[in-house]
C-alpha cells in the first residue's frame, strides 16, 4: 500500500505547487522583481562548479555539430519534451549517464532504414532498440497516431508499433534508465489515439525516482501548463510504467 499511496500524494501536491508557482511568478512579474528561472544563463561562478560541468561538455560537443545535424537533435528532443536540452544553472545533466544516446548515435541511425534498425534491434542491446523506437516515433503523422485502419500501410505501421513499445517496455527493466521512461511515455503518448499526457507527466515522477535531478522541476511545469490532466490517471500511468522495473524502488 505504501508505493502507491506515495506517488499518489506526490502527484497531487504537484498539481497544487503547479498553481502556487504560477500565481507567485504572477506576482514577482507584477512587483517588478527578477529572481532565477530556467531560461536565466549560468552565472561566473554556477558554471565553474562540478555539476555544471556536464552540461558545459554537452555545449562545447553541440558547437561541433552542423547545422543540420543540431536541427536533427534538436527535432528528436522535442520528441522527449525538451530532456535533451532542459537544464537550469547548478542541475546536473550528464546524459549519457541518464542513459541517452550520445550525438553520434542519434546522427548515425538517420542514415539507416525502418528494416536496418528493426533488425538491429532485435539483434542488439538496449541502444539499438532505442534508436528504433526514436524511428518509429518519428514515423506517426503529426505525431497523433488514428489507430489500425484497412490499408497496407497502416498495417504496416501499426506491426511497428508493436515492436517498439515491446522493446521500450523491456528497456526500463534492462537499463533503469530515466531516458528509457522518457521514452516509453513519448512513444505511447503519439502512438495511443487522442495521446496520453498523463504517461508524460508520470514518467517525470518515475525519472525523478531514477536520478534526474531536473525531473521535479520538470514535472511541475508540465502540470502547470496541462491543468487539465487527472491525478488518478497519472498514478495510473506511473504504476504501468514502474511495472516494467525488474526490481522495486523503495519510496
Amino acid at each position: 500500500m505504501r508505493t502507491k499511496s506515495f506517488p499518489a500524494a506526490l502527484i497531487a501536491t504537484l498539481l497544487l505547487a503547479a498553481c502556487t508557482s504560477e500565481n507567485h511568478g504572477k506576482a514577482a512579474i507584477n512587483d517588478g522583481s527578477t529572481g532565477s528561472s530556467a531560461d536565466s544563463p549560468p552565472t561566473a561562478d554556477a558554471s565553474a562548479t562540478p555539476q555544471a560541468s556536464a552540461a558545459a561538455r554537452n555545449q562545447n560537443s553541440h558547437r561541433a555539430l552542423s547545422q543540420n545535424e543540431k536541427s536533427l537533435l534538436a527535432t528528436i528532443d522535442s520528441r522527449y519534451f525538451g530532456t535533451l536540452s532542459n537544464s537550469s544553472p547548478g542541475e546536473d545533466v550528464d546524459l549519457n549517464e541518464l542513459g541517452f544516446p550520445d550525438a553520434s548515435s542519434w546522427i548515425s541511425a538517420e542514415r539507416s532504414t525502418d528494416d536496418e534498425l528493426l533488425r538491429n534491434a532485435r539483434s542488439g542491446g538496449h541502444l539499438e532498440k532505442e534508436l528504433y523506437i526514436d524511428r518509429v516515433t518519428s514515423l506517426i503523422p503529426e505525431n497523433n497516431w488514428k489507430g489500425v485502419s484497412d490499408t497496407a500501410e497502416d498495417n504496416a505501421l501499426a506491426r511497428k508499433i508493436m515492436d517498439a513499445r515491446s522493446f521500450a517496455l523491456q528497456n526500463i527493466g534492462a537499463t533503469k534508465s530515466p531516458f528509457a521512461v522518457y521514452q516509453a511515455a513519448a512513444l505511447f503518448n503519439t502512438t495511443e489515439v487522442g495521446g496520453n499526457p498523463a504517461m508524460i507527466a508520470a514518467s517525470f515522477q518515475l525519472a525523478a525516482e531514477l536520478g534526474d535531478t531536473r525531473a521535479t522541476r520538470m514535472l511541475q511545469s508540465y502540470m502547470s501548463a496541462n491543468r487539465n490532466i487527472d491525478a488518478k490517471g497519472v498514478l495510473a500511468a506511473y504504476t504501468f510504467l514502474k511495472s516494467d522495473l525488474r526490481s522495486p524502488i523503495s519510496n
